[in-house]
């Protein structure tokens, strides 16, 4: 080794780091394709907590899949004090009329904090996710 060059000891992870990776890891709902997991400033306040936004590619996938998966991850995330709210998007590729293909949401579930603690996640039935969703779109394709 030159004179010049001098050891660094390796980078230690900080708590954070090691937090955010494990709400990244959570995200997975065990179906598709994670493809991103944002972790943004709830409202913009960096003291306010994280809006986790998660982006998953499944071609091959249904609204009671989507509902069933989404309802399991979105149970993950919020075992974390600072995820306030969630945002799940299901991205599949689709034929359009004309025969061009392109890659679009087919379902998107959002939740708050505030709903998901009126849920009991042990007996929550998957199948009312977009009645008590803060937000639910589904796209006509689904």
């Amino acid at each position: 080794m030159p004179k010049d060059e001098k050891k660094t000891a390796p980078e230690k992870k900080t708590p954070k780091q090691t937090q955010e990776s494990k709400i990244k890891k959570a995200a997975y709902p065990g179906y598709g394709k994670v493809t991103k997991v944002e972790l943004n400033d709830y409202q913009g306040m960096p003291n306010n907590g994280k809006m986790v936004l998660v982006y998953i590619r499944a071609d091959a996938i249904t609204k009671r899949v989507a509902d069933m998966y989404s309802a399991k991850a979105l149970e993950q995330l919020f075992k974390y004090d600072e995820v306030k709210e969630v945002c799940i998007f299901w991205r599949c590729e689709l034929t359009g009329t004309n025969g061009e293909k392109s890659v679009d949401t087919v379902e998107k579930v959002d939740m708050t904090r505030k709903t998901a603690e009126k849920i009991t996640w042990e007996n929550f039935d998957y199948t009312n996710l977009g009645k008590i969703a803060d937000t639910y779109y589904l796209s006509p394709s689904m």
